[in-house]
């Protein structure tokens, strides 16, 4: 019986709980939830994902930037989606392979490459103006 009582704590090491196995977000996923901040982020091949309301930011190599907020001023380098899901947001980009803009009253502007290639653009929302820069 001794032998038992030793042998379950032992187990209890060595089988993890499953919160330890929860996947992990990659390093370079941002999340703006803040009002009325100012910066620059790099998110290192990661999304950036701003929810919060009227920030002016500055985004660098990210995979892909989601603005569901309202009268944020964001600028990013080239990236490979922008969505748009806010109101009243201005978005200046790089070249990029994807616009989608399901909110209303929003700009985006983007730079066509040296290959003269067009982003896809998906324009759900009323009265925003997508155009090249």
């Amino acid at each position: 019986m001794r032998g038992i009582a030793i042998l379950f704590p032992l187990l209890a090491l060595a089988i993890p709980s499953f919160s330890t196995m929860a996947a992990p977000t990659p390093a370079g996923d941002i999340s703006i939830t803040k009002n009325g901040k100012k910066g620059t982020h790099d998110c290192k091949g990661g999304t950036a994902t701003i929810s919060g309301n009227a920030n002016t930011m500055t985004f660098k190599n990210c995979k892909k930037v989601m603005v569901a907020g309202n009268k944020n001023k964001i600028t990013l380098e080239a990236c490979s989606a922008v969505e748009v899901a806010g109101n009243k947001n201005t978005a200046k980009a790089g070249q990029v392979k994807s616009i989608s803009a399901m909110g209303n009253d929003n700009s985006v502007t983007y730079k066509i490459g040296p290959k003269k290639e067009k982003p896809s653009i998906s324009n759900l929302g009323s009265r925003n103006k997508i155009r090249p820069e």
